[in-house]
């Protein structure tokens, strides 16, 4: 029966012992005036339960049981491969037992009759061990997280360098722009992207390629669109679903959707679009920067080309 159903930030011990004045003992004189959170359970089946559910910090398991005596129920955790530091009470000092204990993971064990003193120590070496298994534990997930991050940074490095050798050297200007439409979308983890480019003799923003979303003749006015905006005011814009599908109302359900000028010496070439569909999934500050530094490549790449189809044209008699 559990004392408290809810799990809290504090630490909590579970103790599975058949004897009622054992349990009250243990709860109201050991654990309640430290401030743990208390589970008890009357066998071992009931404590098997409670330990599957709730998991607890620490159990204090007596041997001699009713329906399942204490070594079985920490047997079965085992072969669950389910960790909890646990204290055995006995009545006997038997080395058998003592054996049997330290196989099933058992921390400690203390003889009836025990005092206060006895079982504060036995609860303080079986906590100490597992406050360093939590630490290792996440330092552990730190580590894994910081490696993520750190091949994620080098994925897109590369993704960049890779870029700027395929500026260097592609001749189709088609191409180009839709290979910086593919990058901004895995760049920023994207699920579609689209490049539009300035068209000042028609005032408007045109789209000339897209990742993932239908490439189809689409213009944005250049005095009434978040993208206009953004290519006016230079500062990337991020809206959310709500306002992503007030501005697509026929396009598919977006999570976020995020517009990056494109500019280059000063001169206004176009504007990057990505979006993501979950809801909850937006562009962090370090995916926000990566399409920063790619819209200033692709700006650079856009006006190189521009400017050579110019001086290409024949001169006028």
């Amino acid at each position: 029966m559990a004392q408290e159903e809810g799990r809290s930030s504090r630490e909590c011990v579970l103790v599975v012992d058949d004897a009622r004045s054992i349990r009250d003992f243990i709860t109201e004189y050991i654990l309640a005036p430290r401030g743990f959170e208390i589970l008890t359970a009357t066998d071992g089946l009931e404590g098997l339960r409670l330990a599957f559910d709730k998991q607890p910090d620490l159990m204090i398991v007596d041997v001699q049981m009713p329906n399942m005596d204490g070594l079985e129920m920490l047997r079965r955790l085992q072969l669950r491969r389910i960790i909890i530091p646990a204290i055995l009470i006995t009545a006997h000092s038997s080395e058998k037992v003592a054996i049997e204990a330290l196989r099933m993971g058992v921390r400690d064990y203390v003889l009836k009759p025990f005092d206060v003193k006895e079982m504060d120590e036995a609860i303080d070496r079986a906590l100490r061990e597992s406050r360093l298994m939590g630490a290792h534990g996440e330092l552990r997930q730190q580590l894994e997280e910081q490696e993520r991050y750190l091949r994620r940074l080098t994925q897109q490095v590369n993704a960049l360098y890779s870029l700027s050798r395929m500026i260097a050297t592609t001749t189709d200007f088609d191409a180009l722009l839709q290979r910086l439409a593919e990058a901004a979308a895995f760049l920023s983890r994207a699920d579609q992207s689209a490049l539009f480019l300035l068209d000042e003799s028609r005032g408007q923003l045109l789209m000339r390629a897209a990742h993932n979303a239908p490439l189809k003749p689409a213009s944005f006015p250049l005095n009434a669109s978040p993208a206009a905006h953004v290519l006016r005011t230079l500062q990337t814009t991020v809206l959310d679903s709500n306002a992503a599908r007030q501005l697509m109302p026929e396009a598919p359900p977006l999570g976020t959707l995020a517009y990056v000028p494109m500019v280059a010496n000063t001169r206004r070439i176009g504007v990057l679009s990505v979006a993501t569909y979950a809801q909850k999934q937006t562009f962090s500050q370090g995916d926000r920067r990566l399409l920063t530094i790619l819209g200033g490549m692709a700006a650079q790449a856009i006006l190189s080309r521009q400017l050579e189809g110019e001086n290409r044209r024949p001169s006028e008699p």
